[in-house]
């Protein structure tokens, strides 16, 4: 996704979006130990980049158990 300065074209924010990508080992084993017992269905990671050249970054994970599901943000 790009957002455009409307008066001289300049990319002023662009991000990106992954999906199923594999979490880093110390999120997933926070996220099992707080979590018990629930799988991890859905995975992804969004950047987002800025005009000052600084980045944000998040994980969504999908969490399911026993049919009932959750989404969680984490950002590292």
């Amino acid at each position: 996704m790009f957002i455009r300065d409307s008066h001289n074209g300049t990319v002023i924010r662009f991000s990106e979006i992954f999906e199923d990508v594999r979490l880093p080992y110390s999120l997933s084993s926070k996220l099992s130990k707080e979590f018990p017992g629930w799988e991890f269905i859905n995975t992804w990671f969004t950047i987002e980049y800025t005009e000052n050249n600084q980045t944000k970054t998040v994980y969504k994970v999908r969490l399911k158990n026993n049919g009932e599901t959750k989404t969680i943000k984490i950002n590292p």
